[in-house]
Parts: C-alpha cells; sequence; structure tokens
C-alpha cells in the first residue's frame, strides 16, 4: 500500500504541476494509464504482494516441488490419486466447498495417502473478487468447516479463486490465520491443449523450490502427470505438499 501511497502522491505533483498547457493533459492520461495497469497487475499476480502475502516458492527446496490442484474433488481426482500414488509423490488440493458432497470417500483416500486439503472457496463464483469482505469470508470459512469436519485438521492454506487479491480480500482474511498460497509455475491447463503442450510449458523452467498449478477437473490433467511425474523422478525432483513444502521456514514472495 505504500507503493500505491507514494505513486498516487508522484502522480498528483507531476499532474498539477504548473506545465504547459500541451503536456499537462498528456501527462494525465499516462499517469492514468500507469495507474490502472499497476492497479490490474497487483490484483491479477498473486505473488504481487501489493495486497496480500502470498506463498509462491521456497529457494530453500532445491530438490522438491509442490504439485498443487485446484477446483476439485471431481471424478478425475482418482486417477490423479493413482498416478500420484504409483510415484510416491504427495500434493495438495484446493477444494471448492460446495463439491465436497458426496466425495467424502475420496477425500478421505487424498488424506489416507498423505496428501493436503486447502481451501478454495465454497462456490468458486467469477465474482468472487466483486463481494463484499463479508461475503467472502463466509464463503472462505464455510469451506474451512467443511475441511475440517472431514479431514479433523485446521486448514492452513488458502487460494483465491482465479489467483486474484484486492483489498476487499485482504480485509476479508484479515484475522483468520490462514496463508495465502500462489505458484510461479502455471500450466494453464484448462485451455484444452494438447497434454504434450502443457507438459513443455510447465518443465520448461521448472526447478527445485516451485509451486506448480494445476486442476485436476482439466482435461488434460491425467496425460499431462504422466509425463510429469517420471519427468521429476529423472531429475530427483520430490513432490511435497505445501506443509511439508515449508516445514523448515517458508519464503513468501516477495518479501
Amino acid at each position: 500500500m505504500w507503493w500505491l501511497l507514494g505513486f498516487l502522491a508522484v502522480g498528483l505533483f507531476l499532474v498539477f504541476w504548473p506545465w504547459s498547457a500541451v503536456l499537462q493533459p498528456v501527462l494525465s492520461w499516462v499517469l492514468g494509464l500507469a495507474f490502472v495497469t499497476f492497479t490490474l497487475w497487483a490484483s491479477a499476480d498473486i505473488c504481487s504482494g501489493i495486497y496480500v502475502k502470498a506463498h509462491c516458492s521456497n529457494s530453500r527446496q532445491t530438490g522438491a516441488v509442490a504439485l498443487t490442484f485446484d477446483d476439485g474433488p471431481c471424478a478425475q481426482s482418482e486417477e490423479v490419486l493413482d498416478l500420484l500414488k504409483d510415484y510416491g509423490a504427495k500434493a495438495t488440493f484446493f477444494v471448492v466447498g460446495s463439491r465436497m458432497e458426496g466425495q467424502y470417500k475420496l477425500l478421505l483416500r487424498l488424506l489416507a495417502e498423505g496428501h493436503q486439503l486447502g481451501n478454495h472457496t465454497w462456490a468458486h463464483r467469477s465474482w468472487f473478487p466483486l463481494l463484499r469482505p463479508a461475503q467472502m469470508r463466509k464463503e472462505i470459512m464455510q469451506t474451512q468447516t467443511e475441511i475440517e469436519r472431514v479431514s479433523g485438521r485446521t486448514c492452513r492454506f488458502f487460494r483465491p479463486p482465479f489467483g486474484v487479491t484486492n483489498p476487499l480480500l485482504a480485509k476479508a482474511l484479515k484475522g483468520s490465520g490462514m496463508d495465502v498460497a500462489g505458484w510461479s509455475v502455471r500450466s494453464f491447463d484448462t485451455r484444452g491443449e494438447a497434454p504434450e503442450v502443457v507438459f513443455k510449458r510447465i518443465t520448461r523452467r521448472l526447478k527445485g523450490g516451485d509451486v506448480v498449478l494445476l486442476h485436476d477437473t482439466s482435461v488434460p490433467v491425467v496425460p499431462v502427470l504422466k509425463l510429469l511425474l517420471p519427468w521429476l523422478a529423472q531429475h530427483n525432483l520430490q513432490s511435497l505438499t505445501l506443509d511439508a513444502f515449508w516445514a523448515e521456514g517458508a519464503k513468501k514472495q516477495p518479501i
């Protein structure tokens, strides 16, 4: 917020300084565009750190990555679990609270096999970033209660829909004790592209300490995992839950 206030102060100084009649309107337009660009980036990039601090990578984990799956549970989650089990990989699943009903057997298996549940709101509404803080908090805490009822554990991590953050979300999360989970490698596996394309996008810059964003609801996720999990094994990279990933000290981006 200090960056934002500083930007506004400099902008107002430049706009109201007695420049020439031609230059002042140009400066106003340029500064207005810059301000809009800045605020859009601050909201769209979960790791910008402008409104909330997010766990996006951990430089201490040179021999491990964190695979994370959003938007489940769903029927395909079973196949995802099968593949993770085959390779001894652990992951964190950011579940939508309203989709947990009828999936309790799957969720109990997920927990029994050493994976972790994260909070991804109750309904994953497309307009979630526009809700009032009280409404946001209600959705978050409703899912929190359901996760704790199923798992018997406190849910530590929250990931906002689409990774969008803003001052409203910051207010909704205040005092919740939850950590916001971001990512450093985004698969874009919901675009409907071929599994090989998604796999290459992930591995092009994947390294130890990265958090990978996937979706167990996406069409190519199973074939992508069939390529990704052997690749991780070949490169001696272990896949951990977020709790284990930051067990020896968390690094938030940016600091």
